[in-house]
């Protein structure tokens, strides 16, 4: 075992002496991105501001007529129907009563 520990370790010392002989390359800097985003952003904001402001200065001109409407008539007045009542609820039948019926 010992033989094996050896030829391990020589393996591992090895690996090592070849780590420290590489070069490591420089890692670039990192630049800020760029904020394309911004200007939109701003001059969406103002269109919107714009836009806001039109709509609240003058909305007499753009509103709809309003229809009024006024039911007139005798405060006593009833309320009738228009459909004939011929039978009540408590004359109805099933549809499947004939089948009950003895014969």
């Amino acid at each position: 075992m010992a033989k094996d520990d050896k030829l391990i370790a020589e393996f591992f010392r090895e690996m090592k002496a070849e780590d420290n002989n590489l070069t490591i390359p420089v890692a670039p800097t990192r630049t800020q991105p760029r904020r394309v985003w911004l200007p939109y952003a701003a001059a969406a904001t103002v269109v919107v501001v714009i836009l806001a402001y039109l709509f609240t200065t003058h909305p007499a001109s753009k509103r709809v007529p309003q229809i009024e409407i006024t039911l007139s008539g005798s405060p006593a007045s009833t309320t009738e129907s228009l459909m004939p009542v011929s039978r009540g609820m408590d004359a109805w039948e099933s549809p499947t009563q004939s089948l009950i019926n003895d014969f």
